[in-house]
């Protein structure tokens, strides 16, 4: 069996602290509060943690690889400064952790007898093989007979030097689980009658290598805890999670999220004009990324040409509504993938119903976030929610002779879109990629660069831990995404793996602006706001009522579903919200050539948001920005992050309710049970986007 071991001292700094059994970053309520661990599950009191850090450090012979979390002497702020000065001083690579934004230190007791004696820091202590095991472990393992594990590893970037390959360590780990089952090595007790070990040549206990920072091992449910045990006390491992299960969760949300209502804050009439539009912002030029269950390309929203089928669709440069369509759950999708290109071309089906699909269930992500369907004849909720989705966001009719079909367009009509199909067939559940950074948003980002899996981004660190990356942006005209919208996520407030993709996307190509929807949970209570929708740095988006859906519901009141905040570390989640109840867009698997339906849900409110998005992007492109005219300026690069804060700059506060009545059906009429503006932890205000750039 490979070994890698390496002696991890310092020359530099000769002052040295060791652990004492006083030591401790803070009360055990504060430490779980501030890194995000188990700790208050497994130790009794602050004494019994004390002891266990004092214990392991103890247990670590000399340049034995550790991970380190380290606090800052009081006084001392958290930031690149300290970071850099301590890099400096003592010719350690530390990160910093996302949530609290202490640092992490990855080396020797040596080392961390060294980082202790500088005058900036209070504590240095073990990250504890126990506490590597995700707080939600247990919430959010999928309920069925295998699950599959996502195993974070130290980053090998900066750390290439402390251990070997991914693709090396998954032989290893796959040897350790083995010989564990045979009943030799140190979690022989554990393993070797459980049901990963009575299934292995059956494919259990397997271990894949996604990248250089993730491996997936799959195991059975009722020993994916002790399974997840044992890897942790590898020291290359940082933190291990079940890869979770996910569900997906216009012509009205135009006008509202354009002009607003009178008066502004709400409750008001709809003013109903359309500004940016008038001033010839369609969203010319744009490409869009979405990740959702499907899209029917045959569609007049989505067609190349009027009286189109799915079967005579080639999707690429020159299509006029899809860029790409990335078959990734099944291969699949009113179509099937054309060899070295993302592009799709037509089965044999004769109706635009698609097709049945084969289920890779150690990649399902399922979980809450279902539009809210209202009548008991719907279909499944995701079998129309892909199409539904763009359809708000850039459908565009291609019969001009249909009204009804034309004042339902998206709201940036003329931008055209990159998909990824994640949705498995009639599955309730979505097909997500362990890795989003890797393989989920880079391939819509990279699309122009013609075909194949895009090379892989430089990795950020583990969780609870990211390193401090350098934006890059691809030179040249690109049409790739630029704007990446996410109706999906899972019913849990936490700062998970896919979570910390989505940061690390958006640092890596910081021209990027990915939004989630909050989530369907708005009947939890605060904290109902679900992961990946718990990022930092994407744009967070909660739902509102529209005036005309009926049951005394009315615009400026927040949606009784929508998700709340904080998200996790207190932050205010949702973002922004925006008309989610009831939206009309595209429908699949209709007879009619402009089919349409009415769904409800942060899933319908994200990809308005989403448009609009798309229609400020143009906007700076196209050089309006500061004069108002085309052209007026030189064209501006806009990032990510002024985009979102171009979003939020623009918002402005509901003046309803939240709605107590949980019946969402035709006719019913909810009770007001608190008025706005709420805590500010759970931020409601709508986008009118003619105040973001003027």
């Amino acid at each position: 069996m490979m070994t890698f071991s390496i002696l991890l001292t310092t020359s530099v700094v000769t002052n040295h602290r060791a652990l004492t059994e006083s030591d401790v970053h803070f009360p055990l309520h504060d430490f779980h509060r501030e890194f995000y661990t188990r700790a208050t599950r497994i130790f009794r009191d602050d004494s019994h943690l004390r002891k266990r850090l004092f214990d392991h450090e103890k247990s670590l012979a000399p340049g034995q690889l550790q991970t380190f979390l380290v606090t800052p002497a009081a006084g001392v702020q958290l930031g690149d400064a300290l970071r850099e000065a301590l890099e400096a001083r003592t010719e350690m690579a530390l990160d910093s952790t996302p949530v609290g934004g202490h640092l992490v230190m990855h080396g020797s007791v040596e080392l961390a007898q060294s980082l202790r004696a500088q005058p900036e820091v209070m504590r240095v202590v073990p990250l504890l093989p126990e506490l590597k095991v995700a707080p939600h472990f247990e919430r959010t393992t999928p309920n069925r007979s295998t699950v599959s594990l996502n195993v974070m590893l130290l980053p090998h970037e900066r750390h290439g030097h402390l251990r070997p390959p991914a693709a090396d360590l998954a032989t290893t780990y796959a040897g350790e689980l083995r010989e564990w089952c045979a009943g030799r090595g140190a979690a022989r007790r554990a393993l070797g009658s459980r049901p990963s070990c009575a299934g292995i040549d059956a494919g259990l206990l397997a271990v894949k290598h996604h990248s250089e920072k993730l491996l997936e091992v799959t195991a059975a449910r009722d020993d994916a805890h002790i399974v997840a045990a044992a890897l942790a006390e590898r020291p290359e491992v940082t933190w291990i999670e079940p890869h979770m299960e996910y569900r997906v969760l216009n012509a009205d949300g135009v006008q509202i999220t354009q002009s607003g209502s009178n008066p502004i804050g709400g409750v008001g009439t709809i003013v109903g004009a359309t500004p940016m539009w008038d001033m010839g912002l369609h969203g010319e030029g744009q490409v869009v990324g979405v990740g959702d269950s499907g899209l029917d390309g045959g569609s007049c929203y989505f067609e190349n040409a009027a009286g189109g089928t799915p079967g005579n669709q080639q999707y690429g440069d020159t299509h006029r509504k899809v860029q790409s369509y990335r078959a990734y759950a099944d291969g699949e999708a009113t179509g099937q993938v054309i060899t070295g290109r993302m592009q799709m071309h037509a089965n044999a089906h004769a109706t635009r119903a698609r097709a049945r699909r084969t289920f890779r269930p150690h990649r399902k992500w399922t979980c809450a976030f279902r539009s809210v369907i209202l009548t008991p004849t719907a279909p499944p909720p995701q079998a129309d929610h892909g199409t539904h989705v763009v359809g708000s966001i850039l459908g565009e009719a291609s019969v001009t002779t249909d009204a009804a079909a034309v004042a339902n367009q998206g709201v940036a009509y003329k931008a055209r879109v990159a998909f990824t199909d994640i949705g498995p067939g009639d599955s309730p559940g979505l097909a997500v990629p362990n890795d989003l950074v890797n393989n989920f948003f880079n391939v819509d980002y990279d699309e122009v660069r013609g075909g194949g899996h895009p090379a892989p981004l430089p990795s950020s660190s583990l969780h609870p831990v990211h390193l401090h990356l350098t934006p890059t942006r691809l030179s040249g005209p690109s049409q790739g995404a630029r704007i990446h919208s996410n109706s999906w996520g899972a019913n849990i407030n936490a700062y998970t793996i896919p979570t910390r993709d989505v940061d690390e996307f958006m640092a890596l190509r910081d021209d990027m602006l990915i939004l989630f929807a909050a989530g369907n949970s708005g009947t939890d209570g605060p904290g109902s706001v679900g992961a990946p929708a718990t990022c930092k740095n994407c744009v967070t988006v909660g739902a509102s009522e529209n005036s005309n859906s009926g049951g005394g519901r009315q615009d400026g009141n927040v949606a009784v579903f929508s998700s709340q905040g904080p998200g996790p570390g207190g932050s205010i989640k949702p973002d922004v919200v925006a008309p989610g109840f009831l939206i009309t867009s595209a429908n699949s698997n209709d007879p009619a050539e402009c089919g349409r339906t009415e769904m409800a849900g942060t899933s319908m409110a994200t990809p308005i948001t989403s448009g609009n998005a798309a229609l400020l992007r143009q906007y700076l492109l196209e050089g309006w920005y500061p004069s108002g005219t085309k052209g007026g300026s030189n064209p501006k690069v806009p990032s990510g992050a002024l985009m979102k804060a171009m979003l939020i700059n623009s918002a402005v506060t509901l003046g309803g309710t939240y709605q107590q009545n949980q019946q969402l059906g035709p006719g019913t009429a909810p009770g007001n049970v608190q008025a706005t503006p709420p805590d500010p932890n759970r931020a409601l205000a709508r986008p009118r986007l003619p105040a973001a750039p003027f």
